[in-house]
């Protein structure tokens, strides 16, 4: 009786056996294949990230050799002698200087986006962060928005996508939103959640979204968490905001972000200056995103600008 109770025993421990096996097994193919995914994802991501480092590295360049011409002072005095002039006209000259030297870089950037342009006819402007590693060219499809979802900036597939305009709005409109994808490894707008730090926004209140004709700062005014809403629910939804705005539309987009803000900058723009909004996804929530949203004081208009328009 005992040895049967002992042969029954074993041949349990024998039937066991094999099956724990094909779980190992099924468990270290799940691992294995696990980790070729993420391997190939991060590989996939470093090598579409390459072509935009290429392009940002060529730009730096350009800028780089357009603001290191060496200063001549004498440009700045009457007889080209300076030797006996006060400090404070020398630091008039310098500063005089300073802002020649800027302009030409900034011609040079514009120079650069128009040839960039020749080439990727898409191209509408280059958005970016300082402090960040946001640095992306900004594409432009109305008749097909999502277009750049999965595409590199040359048209290839690329499942980083480019940054790009959305539905409704070009670079002009009152509103403009600038889509990326929240890349895990940083790229594109992966980066952008740190705006979610109020210490953050507050050391970097400046994002930068050039047309092809002019350089444009933004002063940010709201860091909201939000989310893709359902038909059924009432409530603002920012991404129908592109575009041109009444003043009350205006007033009801504006109110909504400083209302949502995770914090208060202490800006806020008026009617008429035009808002910028940087959106990704963002994962505190089913279908949620993340928006940073910016503005600018348009250019007064002269009559000399509304004559040539």
């Amino acid at each position: 009786m005992a040895e049967r109770g002992k042969r029954a025993a074993a041949s349990g421990r024998r039937s066991f056996g094999p099956v724990r096996v094909l779980l190992i097994l099924i468990f270290a193919a799940v691992f294995v294949f696990s980790g070729y995914m993420f391997l190939s994802t991060y590989l996939e991501g470093q090598k579409e990230q390459g072509a935009f480092d290429q392009l940002t590295q060529l730009k730096t360049e350009i800028l780089t050799g357009a603001g290191s011409e060496e200063i001549d002072m004498s440009l700045y005095f009457p007889d080209g002698d300076y030797s006996t002039a006060s400090a404070e006209e020398i630091a008039a000259a310098e500063e005089r200087a300073a802002a020649e030297a800027l302009a030409r870089e900034q011609q040079a950037k514009l120079d650069w986006y128009s040839q960039m342009k020749e080439e990727y006819p898409d191209l509408i402007g280059w958005v970016s962060v300082p402090g960040m590693l946001i640095d992306y060219p900004v594409m432009y499809t109305p008749e097909d928005p999502d277009y750049y979802l999965h595409r590199s900036y040359d048209g290839s597939y690329a499942r980083s996508g480019t940054p790009f305009l959305g539905e409704g709005g070009d670079e002009n409109s009152d509103c403009t939103i600038v889509y990326g994808h929240n890349m895990k490894n940083d790229t594109m707008f992966g980066t952008l959640e740190e705006y979610k730090e109020e210490s953050f926004g507050r050391a970097n209140p400046v994002v930068y979204f050039d047309s092809l004709e002019e350089i444009r700062a933004y002063t940010v005014f709201a860091a909201v968490e939000c989310r893709v809403l359902t038909e059924t629910e009432n409530d603002l939804r920012y991404y129908q905001y592109a575009g041109p705005l009444d003043e009350r539309s205006f007033d009801e987009l504006n109110d909504w972000l400083i209302d949502r803000s995770i914090y208060d900058l202490g800006a806020a723009p008026q009617f008429g200056d035009q808002i910028v909004i940087l959106s990704t996804c963002s994962y505190h929530t089913e279908d949620g995103r993340f928006i940073v949203a910016a503005f600018r004081e348009r250019p007064e208009e002269t009559e000399e600008t509304i004559q040539a328009e």
